[in-house]
C-alpha cells in the first residue's frame, strides 16, 4: 500500500464477478475494483509494509481501510509481529488507524503465547519444558513472558528450548538457581528490562552452542519462533527478524517451529474471526513467501503489494510465465507463485 508501488493481484482460486478469469497477469485500477466484484466478504491485511512502515502510516492505506470497512466487508489484521494482540491494537491509533474498523487482530506473538500457556494445543509444545533461552528486543522493548511460568536461562546447556521473539537481545536470568547453576526466573514486565543487548553474531554463537548441546543429549534443543519474518521494513530500511535466526538454526541441525505466516495456523485464526470461507476471502500482503504463499496454500486469493518490503529489497525482479511467476532476488519469496499483476493506486 506504499505510494506509487506496483501491486499484484494473485488468485488462490477463481476470481469471478466483473473481472475475467485469466491465467496471466491482469492490471487493475485499485482495490475498489475487487470490492465491486462482490466476491470478497472478508479482507485480511498484513501490517508492516502494507499499512505502515513501522513508524509512519501510508496515508492511502488509512483511506483504503475506511473504504473497505464502509463496504461492509469484515477486515482482519494479520501480522507476524511477535507482540501480543493488545500491544498491536494500542499502536494503531498513534499511526492514524481506527482499531474499530477491524473485526479482529491476529499476531504470531499471540498465537505463540496461547500455545505456551495451553500445551495441549499442539504436540510440539507438550514436551518443550519450562527453561528457555530467550531472544528478544532491546531498543524496541523486550517481550514480556508474564504468566507463562517459564524460567529464562542464559546458558544454552541449561535450556529446554529457545524462544525467539526478537533479534536484538538475550533474556536475563533473575534470582538464585537452587541447582547451583546459572540463575533463573520468570520475566515479568517490559519495564523490568529483563534482557541485555546482543549482536546477531552473539545470537548465532548461542544457537551454535545449543546445537552442540542437543547433539550431546541425542535430542536437538527445539526453537519456537514467534515472528517467522526474515526481515521487515522500517522507515524504508530492512531489519533482521527472528525468521533469519530460524533459518540459521535449521542449518545447524536445529528443530524449529514457526508460529506465523505462511503456516496455516495464522490464516485459520483469521478465518475464525471472520467466519467467512476462504473462497470469499482475500489477503493483502507484501511478502511472496509469508503472505502470498500462505494465503494461496489456504485457498485464499491475494493482493501482492510490491511497496513495503519489496521496494526495499534490492536485486528483485519477477519472471512472469503461463499461470504463475517466479521471484528471484536477495530476499524472501524466491520461487513463489502468483497470477495477477498490475501497477495501481491503493483504492
Amino acid at each position: 500500500m506504499a505510494s506509487a508501488a506496483p501491486t499484484t493481484i494473485t488468485s488462490g482460486g477463481n476470481l469471478e464477478g466483473n473481472l475475467p478469469l485469466l491465467k496471466g497477469p491482469v492490471q487493475i485500477s485499485g482495490l475498489k475494483e475487487l470490492v465491486e466484484t462482490g466476491k470478497y466478504e472478508a479482507w485480511i491485511l498484513d501490517q508492516f509494509g502494507v499499512l505502515h512502515d513501522g513508524k509512519k502510516a501510508y496515508p492511502e492505506a488509512i483511506e483504503a481501510l475506511r473504504q473497505l470497512a464502509a463496504s461492509g466487508a469484515k477486515v482482519v489484521l494479520l501480522s507476524n509481529s511477535s507482540r501480543r494482540v493488545d500491544v498491536a491494537s494500542k499502536k494503531l491509533p498513534s499511526l492514524g488507524f481506527d482499531p474499530s474498523l477491524f473485526c479482529g487482530i491476529v499476531t504470531s506473538g499471540e498465537i505463540t503465547h496461547r500455545h505456551l500457556i495451553d500445551r495441549s494445543l499442539g504436540p510440539f509444545f507438550e514436551t518443550l519444558g519450562s527453561k528457555c533461552l530467550h531472544f528478544t528486543w532491546a531498543a524496541r522493548g523486550a517481550v514480556s513472558l508474564e504468566g507463562l511460568g517459564l524460567q529464562v536461562v542464559e546458558a544454552p546447556e541449561e535450556a529446554d528450548f529457545i524462544l525467539a521473539h526478537g533479534t536484538e537481545a538475550v533474556g536475563l536470568a533473575q534470582g538464585p538457581n537452587t541447582t547451583g547453576g546459572t540463575s533463573t526466573s520468570q520475566v515479568h514486565t517490559e519495564e523490568d528490562k529483563p534482557a541485555r543487548p546482543a549482536s546477531l553474531d552473539e545470537l548465532a554463537e548461542l544457537m551454535r552452542l545449543a546445537a552442540e548441546e542437543g547433539r550431546r543429549r541425542g535430542r536437538m534443543i527445539p526453537m519456537v519462533v514467534a515472528n517467522p519474518d526474515i526481515v521487515t521494513v522500517e522507515e524504508r530500511a530492512l531489519r533482521v527478524m527472528p525468521g533469519t535466526l530460524a533459518r540459521q538454526y535449521e542449518e545447524m541441525g536445529g528443530v524449529v517451529k514457526c508460529m506465523g505466516k505462511p503456516d496455516p495456523i495464522s490464516f485459520r485464526a483469521a478465518q475464525q474471526l471472520t467466519g467467512i470461507p476462504p473462497d470469499s476471502t482475500i489477503m493483502v500482503g507484501d511478502s511472496l513467501h509469508h503472505d502470498i504463499l500462505g494465503a494461496a496454500s489456504f485457498g485464499i486469493d491475494c493482493v501482492f503489494v510490491a511497496g513495503g518490503y519489496m521496494q526495499s529489497n534490492w536485486g528483485w525482479h519477477l519472471q512472469l510465465g503461463e499461470g504463475k511467476a517466479k521471484g528471484k532476488g536477495k530476499g524472501k519469496g524466491e520461487g513463489e507463485e502468483e497470477r495477477w499483476r498490475g501497477d495501481t493506486e491503493m483504492w
